[in-house]
């Protein structure tokens, strides 16, 4: 089995492939979820963009803090509606 030194201890190759290893697959975790929601956003987007607008105004809330983000609330509603 091949090794190697690190700082004074001996580490095999396939100790350091299995780290590395877990660490793709990690990142690969979190591209995946970034690509997931930028689809997501996309398909929002498009759905606002090319809605057709009524002549009725949607009520605003006020009762919400600014610093609210409204996405989960959207979310929840595109999850409900199917």
């Amino acid at each position: 089995m091949s090794s190697y030194r690190v700082g004074g201890r001996r580490k095999s190759i396939t100790a350091k492939y299995q780290l590395a290893h877990k660490e793709m697959v990690k990142h690969t975790s979190a591209v995946d979820n970034s690509i997931e929601l930028s689809k997501y956003n996309y398909g929002r987007f498009e759905s606002l963009t090319t809605k057709q607008c009524s002549c009725e105004t949607p009520p605003v809330d006020y009762s919400r803090p600014e610093c609210d983000s409204p996405a989960p609330r959207a979310r929840a509603a595109v999850y409900a509606n199917g």
